[in-house]
């Protein structure tokens, strides 16, 4: 009798590991915060703040704040007119297996725009990713528009930037495209390809690259 209540008591327990390992397996699977489903997620989903400046202002601003939060740009995307996003990676860490975040810019008025940030961690079971972005990048495009100077949008460049056809990097590195933003923290560049990169202008860029 008692070895059969421990034959049970095993049964029952292997039963359990395998049932909780279905359920971690399948909450990885189809809870990771994979690229595609940051982009598809509601544009209401996050956290939002309203700033009083323009949309070019606030959108610049907020490329800015997606290197000064640690996080690198996976797509920077117009959707309309009045709204564009961007999708940020954080890679793993050694507390984390890593996070996606989603800014959404939205135009209210002349004078007023709406950013959403989503945050995803890529392994919903992992307890020690970060569970929000917003306020570091929030903080981060709030401190970008009290110094930031007049920012030109992509099709309708600023004349002092249009003789600049590129940049050098600290390591020699060139990047050639159009500068869409120059600031006390970062040099934002569209370049050939369509990519948007922001590059720290105290650290990591050394010169400029002027047409002749």
């Amino acid at each position: 009798m008692l070895k059969k209540s421990r034959n049970d008591l095993v049964e029952l327990l292997n039963v359990a590991g395998l049932l909780f390992t279905f359920v971690f397996i399948s909450a990885s699977i189809t809870g990771c915060a994979s690229t595609s489903m940051m982009r598809s997620a509601s544009i209401e989903a996050g956290e939002s703040k309203t700033f009083n400046a323009s949309f070019d202002n606030v959108l610049d601003a907020a490329r800015e704040s997606v290197t000064q939060s640690g996080l690198e740009v996976e797509e920077d995307t117009q959707l309309d007119d009045q709204t564009w996003i961007i999708i940020c990676n954080k890679g793993v860490t050694g507390w984390s297996w890593g996070e996606r975040a989603r800014i959404t810019v939205q135009k209210k008025s002349e004078s007023k725009t709406l950013v959403r940030v989503l945050t995803r961690r890529k392994l919903p079971t992992n307890v020690t990713a970060t569970w929000d972005f917003s306020p570091e990048i929030f903080s981060n495009i709030e401190s970008n528009l009290q110094v930031v100077n007049p920012i030109p949008s992509a099709t309708e460049a600023d004349q002092s930037l249009k003789g600049i056809k590129g940049i050098v990097l600290s390591d020699g590195n060139v990047i050639e495209g159009q500068i869409l933003n120059i600031s006390a923290n970062a040099v934002i560049i569209r370049t050939k390809d369509g990519k948007v990169l922001s590059y720290s202008f105290e650290k990591e860029v050394k010169g400029f690259i002027k047409e002749k």
